[in-house]
């Protein structure tokens, strides 16, 4: 009988040693896999500026026709459409419609589409649809742009912000509305982006 009970003891002493290695590996293995995401994502970025010339914009399709307010300034496609393409999924770039408004219900179906290269694979729910991601209301706006969409955890890759130097702000990460060119921003030896004068 006390052999037994040393037989489990020792089990359950290695399987206490084992799992915490086994989810130590897990999680390496899920942030190899983040990494290789933004990876797929400069290079989906890159070939869109070889392809097109530009590097994508925050701001793709055309403006709703007036009468409008600023609020109707914030349905167009944003950059991750543009680049969809460049990450092997032409499909679904051709269902969506550049033409509406991304909140168009023409176009909700394929907003809820989860594309697993924007998402972490650490990310609680990494299928999940965020309700009201466009959800804001810093006092500009009447009311909330009311939607939902499909996850995406590299929201801070969207832009930088110039300071009057003319070196980026990394405390103030904003978008870039129009794209631009590569060229448009040049590497110094001090590892920062100028904007040309």
């Amino acid at each position: 009988m006390i052999e037994i009970l040393v037989v489990i003891s020792i089990i359950g002493l290695l399987l206490a040693i084992l799992i915490p290695a086994v989810q130590s590996a897990r999680e390496s293995a899920r942030r190899m896999a983040c990494q290789n995401n933004l990876r797929q994502i400069v290079l989906g970025i890159a070939n869109h500026e070889s392809a097109i010339g530009t590097l994508p914009s925050l701001y793709n399709g055309t403006f709703l026709p007036e009468p409008r307010n600023a609020l109707d300034e914030f349905h167009f496609h944003s950059w991750r459409t543009a680049i969809l393409p460049q990450l092997e999924q032409k499909p679904l770039f051709s269902r969506i419609e550049l033409s509406l408004p991304a909140t168009d219900a023409t176009n909700q179906a394929n907003l809820n589409t989860s594309v697993a290269t924007f998402v972490c694979p650490s990310a609680s729910n990494p299928n999940s649809v965020v309700p009201d991601i466009m959800g804001f209301n810093d006092g500009k706006f009447p009311t909330k742009i009311v939607g939902t969409a499909a996850r995406s955890d590299y929201e801070a890759i969207g832009g930088v912000s110039f300071k009057p130097s003319g070196t980026f702000d990394l405390q103030n990460v904003k978008f870039g509305a129009w794209g631009e060119p590569r060229s448009y921003y040049a590497f110094q030896t001090s590892n920062t982006f100028r904007k040309p004068r």
